[in-house]
């Protein structure tokens, strides 16, 4: 894998969290400080560095009901321009990020990231 690999992949994850941690917000509106303890970008995480393919297909499962959230969030008459942006958004940003990583789907099956690409992916992760 490449370095611009590696790159889309952290910032999979991240968005992830952006994702997971915004329906928390929306949820929890009137409960101030109420975060899971893990979002899913982090939980992933240790999944991907082993093996980016199952990792990446395990966090979208696992992120499956958030990225619903956001498309209805979207579409709802009673929600606000800017909230059907921002949730829209976030929806954009994944799939483009996702598409990126699978661009070259026979690459991520079957490989390991070496030190280079955890670094590379971590860096991008947590920037």
């Amino acid at each position: 894998m490449n370095k611009e690999t590696y790159k889309n992949i952290g910032k999979v994850l991240k968005i992830a969290d952006d994702i997971h941690l915004s329906y928390y917000e929306y949820k929890n509106r009137m409960k101030k400080d109420v975060v899971p303890s893990m979002l899913v970008g982090g939980d992933c995480l240790s999944a991907i560095l082993s093996n980016p393919f199952n990792g990446l297909e395990n966090l979208h499962k696992k992120l499956h009901p958030f990225l619903k959230f956001c498309n209805s969030i979207r579409t709802r008459g009673d929600s606000t321009d800017k909230e059907r942006s921002r949730y829209g958004g976030y929806v954009k940003k994944f799939k483009k990020a996702y598409q990126d990583v699978f661009e070259n789907n026979d690459v991520i099956k079957g490989c390991y990231v070496d030190s280079f690409g955890k670094c590379i992916i971590m860096m991008e992760y947590f920037s």
